[in-house]
């Protein structure tokens, strides 16, 4: 009788254990995708913002140069569409306050 109760005791831990395991191996492997998921959209938006930095810090950079240039008659090759957006618009502003003349 008490050898049947101990061995039933036993068996009933057993399988508590083995389902305890298989929830807690549930629950790293939802961890996992969490973090996995979380990781991949943070380094994407790390992404969008560094170009979005590199696309601003190229734009004031190259404004000015594109502006003397054009007054000096010189043309750059432009390497971004917001490049060339910004020098059509500096061309435009350029040659209406100085439709003719180009400074040496």
């Amino acid at each position: 009788g008490d050898d049947d109760n101990n061995n039933n005791n036993d068996n009933n831990k057993v399988c508590l254990l083995q389902q305890q395991v298989l929830e807690l191996q549930q629950q790293i492997l939802e961890l996992q995708q969490h973090v996995e998921t979380t990781l991949m959209k943070d380094s994407q938006l790390l992404h969008q913002e560094a170009k979005e930095c590199t696309d601003q810090t190229t734009h004031y950079a190259t404004w000015p140069l594109e502006t003397l240039a054009f007054r000096r008659g010189i043309t750059l090759p432009t390497s971004t569409n917001k490049s060339k957006n910004q020098q059509s618009t500096t061309n435009n502003n350029n040659n209406n306050n100085n439709p003719t003349t180009a400074t040496p």
